[in-house]
């Protein structure tokens, strides 16, 4: 506030002083109004800390803060929605202010174990009045206009209709943590805890206040979406990192929920959902080869089936001619032959949507469909009437960096597939970024005319890059076969496919986002086993 003073202003109005004041106020109410509450009535609805014992325990001294505190935020909110002389400097403090208002005032309404409520039953009404007066100051700054769009018509009903992506990702942490801060005093105890444990054995690890840890949460998330909301500059910088903090905590936030009363492994999970992202990633990965030169590809659930149906009948049939080989040379021999299916239907693909210009989409399906059925039959011609044994691939220590705690553990202890999900999103990421080729294949997809104009072989692009991409779709196909189950069952992808498509686009057709889209799909199938 003051550097904006310095810059675009020459006074400093009395709703400057107030806001910035009140502000400070409330932030040292914040930091020292747990110390003097009794930790074992009111930390855990306040939120702030979790303990046996504060050091200062004299019950009646925080809640009239909070309400206090509150009243003031809501106060000097509606100040600055109604001072016809304020400036955007005025509303800015006024907004921070009345965040923090609300923030106190929400505490203590959903704190209804306090053993001290009789001592400020006054205040009770009196914070109703202020929950108002702060949510007004907090909606007037959601719909003023944003002083970023170009106003021809300053005050134009057009304005609010630009919606971005910051501004969905805002209105949907506000709606989930509204939800966590209504929910969560009605459906957890306060004295429930959850253990997370760190290491192999679950024997270390730390304990969390479920109840406080969660509306710690709702409160960031309501808070990441107001400022992600409101049209004030000074909030520009921090959008940005506030949500994604809040996604981030998104997975430990479910898990802390689900396991709440009980203990679940941190190590465990992780492992788990990076093994069940694998497959989705490397579809993902696949989609990205396609769609990336244009040519759309819903056919990665065709190709990861038949590289799984393939890729365990070679591995049965080879061991049964040569009964001498080593299991897991005829298993990396099945991975091969997946890879290579994978390849043929891709090929196929290729043919029907490039050569003979066939719409894409029917293409796709046509994949899908054939799959089934060929699949279907080879299983119960070859290995029905085979001896085929169970077996999966066996795991790789990395040597050396798998003694390293809980990082060895996860990554470095794992299947030959898991590894190539990781080379494959390194690989893909540096040749679409940093090589000759990922430039052309992204100018193809973008603007193929002005691509041919410049001289590069649109058609020969496409070919190769959907050929590589049914190869890798046949290497997650191998997953299920030779890596996971050690066999094959009709349909055995169950819609993995599609939902590599899906992470490819929650992803923004990027690497590194697919990455991020398989891993939330992985880790909500392993708290589905898991729970």
């Amino acid at each position: 506030i003051m550097q904006r003073v310095a810059t675009e202003t020459n006074t400093f109005s009395a709703a400057d002083f107030v806001g910035l004041a009140s502000a400070l106020i409330l932030l040292v109410v914040l930091l020292i109004a747990p110390w003097f509450v009794n930790a074992g009535d009111s930390v855990t609805g306040f939120g702030l800390l979790s303990a046996s014992e504060s050091l200062v325990p004299i019950q009646t001294s925080a809640p009239p803060l909070l309400v206090i505190a509150g009243g003031l935020g809501g106060l000097v909110a509606l100040w600055g929605v109604f001072d016809v002389r304020a400036r955007r400097i005025s509303r800015n403090g006024a907004l921070v202010a009345g965040l923090l208002g609300l923030f106190y005032y929400g505490i203590f309404l959903f704190e209804n174990s306090l053993s001290t409520v009789d001592a400020v039953g006054g205040f009770i009404g009196i914070g109703f009045w202020i929950g108002l007066l702060a949510s007004i100051g907090l909606m007037s700054q959601v719909f003023l206009p944003r002083p970023h769009l170009p106003l021809v018509r300053p005050y134009d009903w057009r304005n609010y209709l630009t919606i971005t992506r910051t501004d969905l990702f805002s209105v949907f942490f506000i709606l989930v943590g509204g939800w966590v801060l209504l929910a969560a005093p009605a459906t957890i105890d306060g004295t429930t805890t959850t253990f997370l444990s760190f290491d192999p054995q679950g024997n270390q690890g730390i304990l969390v206040a479920t109840l406080s840890y969660s509306m710690v949460v709702g409160v960031l998330y309501v808070l990441s979406g107001v400022i992600g909301l409101a049209p004030v500059a000074a909030f520009k910088r921090w959008r940005s990192w506030l949500l994604l903090l809040s996604g981030i905590l998104i997975i430990p936030t479910v898990l802390i929920i689900a396991a709440a009363g009980t203990r679940t492994n941190i190590v465990v999970m992780t492992q788990e959902s990076l093994r069940l992202a694998t497959p989705i990633v490397i579809g993902a990965l696949a989609g990205i080869w396609c769609e990336r030169a244009g040519v759309v590809n819903i056919a990665i659930e065709g190709m990861m089936l038949t590289g799984a149906a393939f890729g365990f009948v070679s591995y049965v049939l080879v061991l049964q001619a040569t009964p001498t080989m080593n299991v897991q040379n005829a298993q990396l021999i099945g991975v091969v032959v997946a890879v290579l299916a994978g390849g043929v239907m891709a090929t196929l693909h290729a043919w029907l949507s490039i050569t003979f210009r066939t719409d894409q989409i029917v293409s796709g399906t046509v994949i899908n469909i054939m799959a089934i059925g060929l699949t279907s039959f080879i299983r119960r011609e070859v290995l029905v009437s085979a001896d085929a044994a169970r077996g999966t691939l066996s795991p790789v220590a990395i040597p050396g960096l798998s003694k390293i705690p809980l990082v060895g553990e996860i990554f470095f202890n794992g299947k030959p597939i898991f590894y190539g999900m990781f080379i494959l999103l390194i690989v893909t990421h540096v040749i679409l970024y940093y090589t000759r080729w990922g430039l052309r294949t992204r100018a193809v997809g973008e603007n193929p005319h002005a691509a041919d104009t410049l001289g590069i072989n649109v058609i020969r692009n496409r070919w190769i890059n959907v050929i590589i991409a049914g190869l890798i779709a046949g290497l997650a196909g191998a997953w299920f076969s030779l890596e996971t189950t050690g066999s094959f069952d009709d349909q055995m992808t169950a819609g993995r496919g599609f939902i590599a498509l899906a992470a490819m686009i929650f992803g923004k057709w990027t690497p590194i986002g697919a990455f991020g889209g398989g891993l939330l799909f992985g880790f909500s199938d392993a708290l589905g086993q898991r729970f």
